[in-house]
């Protein structure tokens, strides 16, 4: 199962835990292929850095650790389908690149309106666990 996770909840399962981190530790336990890209976790790296006033060892620390396990690609086309936030964009690219079967978001004003992108479903993180557990 290839999964892109949104900025928003790799934010979540770092800073504050709960069902997005339940998303990373399944990704992290190797019983999902979770994909990213560099661009993606650069904006990681910023959100932590200017949001939440993250020194820069804990931002390396963080992003190696998730590069560990994630499958880091550079998407070979751009998209451009959210007019009204861009970057937003970046994780349709990437599921697009891997042909995932899930994006999960916590975006409620662009990510998760479209419900599906391509071939690939948008889900929030409650509704990946509870599709995840019923798979089990």
């Amino acid at each position: 199962m290839k999964v892109v996770f949104d900025t928003n909840i790799l934010i979540s399962a770092i800073v504050y835990g709960g069902t997005p981190r339940y998303c990373l530790d399944i990704a992290r336990e190797g019983k999902i292929k979770f994909y990213t890209s560099r661009i993606l976790l650069l904006e990681l790296a910023t959100k932590l850095q200017k949001k939440f006033e993250w020194e820069d060892y804990k931002i390396e620390t963080t992003i190696r650790g998730i590069s560990k396990y994630a499958r880091i690609v550079e998407p070979s086309e751009s998209i451009d389908v959210i007019s009204k936030d861009e970057k937003d964009n970046r994780i349709l690219e990437v599921a697009s690149e891997v042909d995932a079967d899930f994006i999960v978001s916590g975006d409620k004003k662009h990510i998760l309106p479209l419900e599906k992108f391509g071939n690939t479903i948008i889900l929030s993180a409650a509704e990946f666990i509870k599709l995840i557990d019923t798979k089990d």
